[in-house]
């Protein structure tokens, strides 16, 4: 596997960047996007940790992976496909990789939503709590960022399971102060943004 940083994206930190990887397992692809605002995160040739030492907190964020498409059932009873479920597990050895230390995971209240992260919690090292979160489903990127702005200031890197728009608006506004997408988030994306803060409630575009 090989990140490398790339230039020419609107950034609102001199250090900021971002890298995008797909693991193409056979059967599926992995969608891996890494978007890191703080300090440089970023190594050729090796997959290095994304966690730096001037980095207070970190947030991961993932939309839901592939799910079930239907007019039977219900938006938010949905659950993924054989693929998502396989992509979601795949997506926690990239976690492992980076040498993210999640400790703790929100998710939507969805099925989609909370089978994705159950998979992850599933292959990460450590024993991680998995809470749902009804201001993770159907809301605005500005209802989410006040959900994360309440966070406990004893969790530093916390893993977040959404959906669109809300997910890639807030990955965008945070790098770039625009909910203008710069890349895409098909089902299953992971972004991991390092911000440069000592408490939640400093989160802010």
């Amino acid at each position: 596997m090989q990140l490398g940083s790339t230039s020419g994206l609107p950034r609102r930190h001199p250090a900021a960047g971002e890298s995008s990887l797909k693991h193409d397992t056979g059967d599926f692809v992995v969608n891996y996007v890494l978007v890191v605002f703080g300090e440089p995160a970023f190594y050729e040739n090796n997959v290095e940790p994304v966690g730096m030492d001037a980095v207070m907190k970190q947030i991961v964020f993932v939309r839901h992976a592939e799910a079930e498409t239907g007019s039977n059932v219900p938006d938010q009873e949905r659950p993924l496909t054989p693929n998502g479920r396989a992509a979601a597990s795949q997506q926690s050895r990239l976690i492992v990789c980076c040498h993210v230390r999640v400790q703790g995971i929100i998710t939507s209240p969805a099925v989609r939503a909370r089978e994705t992260a159950e998979a992850l919690a599933a292959g990460l090292p450590d024993k991680v709590p998995v809470e749902a979160a009804d201001a993770l489903y159907n809301k605005s990127s500005d209802v989410v960022l006040r959900f994360l702005q309440r966070l406990p200031d004893d969790l530093d890197t916390v893993l977040v399971v959404g959906h669109l728009p809300w997910v890639a608006q807030l990955v965008s506004l945070l790098v770039t102060e625009s909910r203008d997408l710069f890349f895409d988030f098909p089902p299953g994306t992971l972004a991991c943004v390092n911000l440069d803060l000592l408490h939640w409630e400093e989160l802010e575009p």
